[in-house]
């Protein structure tokens, strides 16, 4: 993982709410393109993306260090993505 990056995890899991923010600008664009796949249009897609972020901030202490950051955020915003297809199924 990069420094950069680590530096902005490492404050994050101490609340720094700029830190967080950094971080939402920094995996957007990674994310929205997951979320595009599962949503039909960009307002629900944020929607989407801003839920899993959510999730992403509340167990960044689980996140392993040692592992490539981007798949993991990757597979918490797929599997948001299924449970807000499955809520929302009818």
């Amino acid at each position: 993982m990069n420094r950069p990056l680590q530096k902005i995890i490492k404050k994050c899991l101490k609340n720094d709410r700029k830190a967080q923010f950094e971080l939402y600008h920094h995996c957007f664009d990674h994310l929205m393109r997951t979320c595009v796949r599962y949503k039909r249009n960009r307002e629900d897609a944020v929607s989407l993306l801003n839920d899993g972020f959510l999730k992403v901030l509340l167990k960044l202490d689980k996140y392993d260090p040692k592992q490539d950051f981007f798949p993991w955020i990757s597979t918490i915003m797929v599997r948001t993505a299924i449970d807000d297809f499955r809520k929302n199924k009818t």
